[in-house]
C-alpha cells in the first residue's frame, strides 16, 4: 500500500500489514497504525531520543525541526523587519548590523524562512520612523506652554565637530520629558554667536518661538553682578586668600567660586550655587575694611539677591 509521506516521521517507519501497521526502521518495532503520526512520534521522541536530537545523515534535516518548522508568510516577515528597526533606533545600533555574518546565522537559525532586508530598505524604513517620530513631537510641542533648549557640543575621535540640541518641557501631568531635536556636525567654532545661529535654525525648523529667560525682570541684573563679583576674588590674590581663612573659620568647604560661561547655559546656576553655598564666607571678607575698601564693597555687594 502506497502512502504520501508527509510527515517527516515517515524518514524512519514503514506501512506493513496492509496498512494497518508500521514498522520502525530504527529498531524494527511494530506500531498500530490508525491515519495519526502521533505515536509514531511519541515512540522516535522517547525511544529514540539520540536520532532526533543528535547527529542526522548529511543533507537530512533532523525530524524535530522538520516538525517544528513553520513558514515565514508576509505578514510574520513584517512584523519581525520592524522589530529589527525598533532594535536598532532604540539601542543606536549601526545600520550596518543587517550585513553582520553574526547576525544573519542568529536570524537564519531563528526564522529560516527570513530574509533580511538589505540596508538601503532598512534605511529607507529608519527614515521613515523618523519623520512620523518628528511628527508627533511635533504635535507635542504645540501644547505645551513652554520649552527650555539645550545643547551639547563634542568632537569625535575623526576631529568632525558635532552638536545635539534637546528640548526639556512638562507634560499635562507635571512630568519633565526631554527629547532630542538634532544632532548635526557643526564645523564653526563653538562661539556664543555660531551657537545662537544654530539653535535659531533649529527653532525654525521646528516651529519654535524663543525668548531669552535671562532677560526677565531683575535676572540679568544678578547674573551682572554675580560675575562682577566672582571675578573680584578670582583676579584679587589678597581677597582669594582671605576667602580661604574664612572658609577655614566657618567650617565651609574649601571651593573656589565659578564663573558663568556664555556657551554653557549652566553654568549660570553653577555660579550662584556656589555663591550660596559661600555667602557667609564671602560677605565675612567684604566686610573686612582690612581686605576689602568700602566702596568696593558697596559695588560688588549682592544685597537681597542670594
Amino acid at each position: 500500500m502506497k502512502r504520501a509521506k508527509r510527515s517527516a516521521v515517515w524518514d524512519h517507519f514503514n506501512i506493513v500489514n496492509l496498512g494497518k501497521e508500521v514498522k520502525c526502521s530504527l529498531c524494527n518495532a511494530v506500531l498500530k497504525y490508525n491515519s495519526s503520526t502521533s505515536s509514531l512520534s511519541y515512540h522516535l521522541n522517547t525511544v529514540h531520543a539520540a536520532v532526533l536530537h543528535g547527529t542526522s545523515a548529511p543533507g537530512q534535516p533532523k525530524i524535530t525541526a522538520t516538525l517544528g518548522r513553520r513558514a515565514c508568510d508576509e505578514r510574520r516577515a513584517e512584523a519581525i523587519t520592524e522589530r529589527i528597526c525598533s532594535m536598532i533606533e532604540r539601542d543606536l545600533m549601526p545600520i550596518n548590523t543587517v550585513d553582520g555574518a553574526g547576525f544573519q546565522d542568529l536570524i537564519a537559525f531563528l526564522e529560516p524562512g527570513y530574509n533580511i532586508p538589505s540596508r538601503p530598505s532598512i534605511t529607507s524604513r529608519l527614515e521613515a520612523r523618523y519623520e512620523k517620530k518628528k511628527s508627533e513631537l511635533k504635535t507635542k510641542l504645540a501644547t505645551v506652554t513652554a520649552v527650555a533648549l539645550t545643547t551639547d557640543c563634542w568632537t569625535a575621535l575623526t576631529t568632525e565637530s558635532y552638536i545635539t540640541v534637546m528640548c526639556h518641557y512638562t507634560d499635562e501631568n507635571w512630568q519633565l520629558q526631554s527629547a532630542v531635536l538634532i544632532t548635526t556636525n557643526m564645523s564653526d567654532r563653538h562661539t556664543a554667536d555660531n551657537l545662537a545661529d544654530k539653535l535659531n535654525d533649529v527653532v525654525e525648523t521646528w516651529g519654535l518661538s524663543v525668548s531669552d529667560g535671562f532677560a526677565a525682570a531683575g535676572v540679568s541684573r544678578a547674573i551682572v553682578a554675580a560675575g562682577r563679583l566672582v571675578k573680584h576674588f578670582h583676579h584679587s590674590t589678597i581677597a582669594t586668600k582671605a576667602l580661604e581663612e574664612k572658609q577655614q573659620q566657618m567650617s565651609l568647604p574649601p571651593h573656589r567660586l565659578i564663573q558663568s560661561c556664555k556657551t554653557r547655559w549652566n553654568s549660570v546656576c553653577d555660579m550662584f550655587q556656589r555663591l550660596v553655598e559661600q555667602r557667609w564666607a564671602v560677605s565675612a571678607v567684604l566686610s573686612d575694611r582690612s581686605v576689602t575698601k568700602l566702596a568696593d564693597a558697596r559695588t560688588l555687594e549682592l544685597r537681597g539677591t542670594l
